[in-house]
Order: C-alpha cells, then sequence, then structure tokens
C-alpha cells in the first residue's frame, strides 16, 4: 500500500463487457464513451 497513488474520481466511462468475474473485475471490456451527465463520486456498480 506504501506504493498505491490515490485518485480522486474525476470522469465516467460507459463500458460494455461480457460477465463479472468470482473475483469481481470485468472481462472482456470495451470502451463506449465519455458521460458528462453523471456526477463520478455518485456512481455505483450496477
Amino acid at each position: 500500500m506504501k506504493e498505491c497513488i490515490w485518485v480522486k474520481p474525476k470522469l465516467v466511462a460507459n463500458c460494455e463487457f461480457l460477465e463479472w468475474t468470482d473475483t469481481s473485475h470485468v472481462r472482456h471490456i470495451k470502451f463506449v464513451v465519455l458521460r458528462t451527465d453523471k456526477n463520478p463520486r455518485l456512481v455505483v456498480r450496477e
């Protein structure tokens, strides 16, 4: 954790993916578009 750099969310991306893995990672992700209509601090996993 000493080498981690924490950042504040500033952008929201809309992405498509195949599935969530058992370890909560996304599989086969594809970037679609940046979203300007959502506040980055209010985004949650859907």
